[in-house]
């Protein structure tokens, strides 16, 4: 009897690989945000707007979280609701956590900040309002006659 071994790391680049060839804007965004937030940035006048960097992080995350739903949505005529809580909600509330978390803890010129976190979840909010109501009829009109 031949014994059939799983590796573990061949399943997880399937996976990886599955949901890239679905979600490849998603990807790029996720990519973009965690190197837009760990690298030093450098100094401009917005900086003298209190909060500024506030908009900055319900922008990215309205964005990327945005661009998952059109991809989610254009690839499935159903939305399965575990898969967007999942995907859509959980794991990009949990990124900017993780972010948050790496920029006090392992950067020396970024700090992590509750109120960056709390503009990362308005953003993904805002993203599934849009996901969710607004979205689906402008894909319906315009993709799927």
């Amino acid at each position: 009897m031949t014994s059939t071994k799983i590796n573990l790391s061949d399943i997880l680049s399937y996976v990886i690989m599955s949901y890239l060839r679905k979600y490849p804007l998603t990807f790029f965004c996720v990519i973009a945000i965690w190197v837009l937030c760990l690298m030093k940035t450098p100094s401009t006048k917005l900086d003298e707007i209190e909060n500024i960097d506030k908009l900055y992080h319900v922008m990215m995350y309205f964005g990327a979280c945005s661009i998952l739903w059109w991809e989610y949505l254009r690839r499935h005529h159903k939305i399965v609701w575990h898969k967007i809580w999942l995907f859509a909600i959980l794991f990009p509330i949990a990124m900017g956590g993780m972010i948050e978390l790496v920029q006090a803890y392992f950067t020396v010129y970024r700090s992590g900040d509750w109120g960056d976190f709390f503009a990362n979840v308005v953003g993904v909010m805002l993203a599934v309002v849009g996901g969710r109501w607004g979205l689906p009829q402008i894909i319906h009109r315009f993709f799927r006659k």
